[in-house]
């Protein structure tokens, strides 16, 4: 899926993207992909959704997208 980050929290390490399709899902600062722990608010991503807790879906394997040239 792609989407945008639209909130990440640093001390918390949570975040929420929201997806192309306007779903939102959230995630935690371990399913970025890079292993970075941090990224910027509207930064452009692809990732997976995966079950969550609650009978709901997060957002994992969170990779930035390149820009466009």
């Amino acid at each position: 899926m792609a989407g945008v980050v639209t909130e990440f929290d640093d001390a918390a390490g949570l975040g929420t993207i929201t997806a192309d399709d306007g779903a939102t899902y959230r995630f935690h600062c371990t399913a970025i992909s890079d292993g970075s722990r941090k990224i910027e608010v509207d930064t452009a991503v692809d990732f997976e959704i995966r079950p969550a807790r609650n009978g709901r879906y997060e957002a994992a394997g969170i990779t930035p997208r390149s820009p466009r040239p």
